[in-house]
C-alpha cells in the first residue's frame, strides 16, 4: 500500500508526465472530500480562517446521501477507482462520519481522512473495523500524543502525524523526533509544515540548527518537511522571495477538491485553487474532470505557472 502523503511529498516531480497531455488528463487519482467546514479547533494559522471564501460553506455539512453518491460516481466512471480523502474542517464533526465508513468498507472502497485527533479515541470501534488505510494527524505540540493512543494499536493503518511549524514549536523539531522515537509510536512519516503565514516570527538560524540536528538520525518513521525547501533556501522562503522558485504545480491533473454543497474546484481546494468548475448535483465527476473551466486552469499553469495566491503553498513545486 503506498502512502500517499509521502509519495506526493517526495516524488511530486513523477507526476508531472500527466502535464504532457497538455490541459486534459485522464483520470483522478484522488477526490478530496469536504465533509463539513466545522472544527472544534481554532489554529492561528489554519488558512481556512484567513480566507472568507471558505465561510459561505460552513452552515452546511456534506450529507450522507452525498457521499454515496460521490462514491458510486467515482466507482463506475474510471477505470481505476480515485482514493478518497475525507477533510474538513474536522470530518470527524459530521454526524455521518460512521454511516460513510461503514459505506465505503461495504463497497470495498479505500480512505483515508486528515484529523486534528480530538474525537479519534471516540471512534476508534469504527475505524479499525472499516476500510480506512491511512490517517494524517494534525497535532500543535507533544501534548496531543494521547490523541493517537488507541488507533496506533491498528496495525494495517498508516498514521501520518504532521507539525505545522509555528514560533512556539519550531525550536522543539528535534525535541518532537526524539518523543515518537522514544516511545515507540505506530507512525509512517513525521512532517513538519513550513506555514502559510506568521513567517515572521520564525529565527531561520535556529530553524536551520533544528533541521541539522535531525538531518542524520535514523528513526523507525520517515521524517519529511513539507514544501520541500533546501536549508539554504529557507530564508528566501520565509522572506517571500517566492519567484526566485519554480513556479509549476501538477495537483489540478491529479485530483479533485469537493465542497459539502457539492461544487467541485481543482487539485488540493487551497489557495489559487479554490475556483468552482462545476458542480455534482449537476454534473458527474468524469464530465467535471476535463470540462472547459479545468482546462482554462490548467493552461494558465502551463503557460504562466501558478498564481501569486499559491507561491507559499505545500503542494506545489518549489524545484
Amino acid at each position: 500500500m503506498i502512502n500517499i502523503k509521502q509519495f506526493i511529498a517526495t516524488k511530486n516531480k513523477f507526476f508531472n508526465i500527466f502535464q504532457l497531455f497538455g490541459n486534459w488528463s485522464p483520470q483522478p487519482l484522488f477526490l478530496l472530500v469536504h465533509i463539513t467546514l466545522r472544527c472544534d479547533n481554532v489554529c492561528g494559522y489554519c488558512y481556512q480562517l484567513s480566507d472568507d471564501y471558505y465561510k459561505k460553506y460552513l452552515a452546511q455539512d456534506l450529507s450522507f446521501d452525498d457521499f454515496k453518491k460521490i462514491v458510486i460516481d467515482a466507482k463506475r466512471n474510471f477505470f481505476v477507482m480515485p482514493k478518497i480523502h475525507l477533510f474538513g474542517g474536522e470530518p470527524l464533526i459530521n454526524k455521518d462520519f460512521s454511516k460513510m465508513l461503514e459505506f465505503a468498507t461495504l463497497n470495498n472502497v479505500k480512505l483515508s481522512f486528515t484529523t486534528n485527533g480530538n474525537l479519534l479515541n471516540i471512534f476508534y470501534k469504527d475505524i479499525g473495523s472499516s476500510s480506512i488505510e491511512q490517517i494524517n494527524v494534525s497535532m500543535n505540540s507533544l501534548e496531543d500524543f494521547y490523541k493517537i493512543k488507541t488507533v496506533q494499536d491498528i496495525k494495517r493503518i498508516k498514521i501520518n502525524i504532521n507539525f505545522v511549524l509555528t514560533d512556539k514549536n519550531y525550536k522543539e523539531i528535534k525535541k518532537i523526533v526524539d518523543f515518537f522515537e522514544f516511545e515507540k509510536a505506530n507512525i509512517n512519516v513525521l512532517s513538519f509544515q513550513h506555514a502559510y503565514f506568521c513567517k515572521d516570527k520564525i529565527n531561520i538560524n535556529v530553524l536551520k540548527d533544528q533541521i541539522f540536528k535531525i538531518k542524520n538520525l535514523k528513526t523507525r518513521f520517515k521524517i519529511l518537511f513539507l514544501p520541500y525547501i533546501k536549508v539554504n533556501d529557507l530564508e528566501k522562503y520565509y522572506n517571500k522571495e517566492l519567484n526566485n522558485f519554480s513556479r509549476n504545480c501538477n495537483i489540478p491533473w491529479l485530483g479533485l477538491n469537493i465542497m459539502p454543497n457539492l461544487d467541485v474546484t481543482p487539485g488540493g481546494g487551497v489557495l489559487g485553487c479554490n475556483n468552482v468548475i462545476g458542480n455534482l448535483k449537476k454534473e458527474k465527476i468524469k464530465i467535471i474532470w476535463n470540462n472547459k473551466k479545468i482546462k482554462i486552469f490548467r493552461k494558465n499553469i502551463l503557460k504562466n505557472g501558478v498564481c501569486d495566491k499559491c507561491l507559499g503553498c505545500c503542494h506545489r513545486q518549489y524545484y
